[in-house]
């Protein structure tokens, strides 16, 4: 694991993992998951082909998201947050 700000999103109780393009990477995704679901969060995926590389791409307010995207994040992605 090398970036644990790119492990997803925790909004409330929610969990919105990671979906990472590079299968390097795809690995870290799956221990972010089973550790936030040990915890009682409730899963909730982006599925390919939407690729995004978690809260490094947001920032989240109690009113908003704010996202960025380009290489790391496609913009559909950002319909499921």
């Amino acid at each position: 694991m090398v970036l644990t700000a790119n492990a997803g999103i925790a909004i409330g109780r929610r969990f919105i993992p990671t979906n990472f393009r590079f299968a390097q990477r795809q690995p870290d995704a799956e221990r972010f998951i089973r550790w936030f679901a040990a915890r009682g969060y409730e899963i909730a995926a982006i599925h390919e082909p939407h690729f995004w590389e978690g809260e490094g791409n947001v920032l989240a307010t109690p009113q908003r998201v704010f996202a960025g995207y380009h290489c790391r994040t496609e913009f559909q992605a950002l319909d499921h947050l």
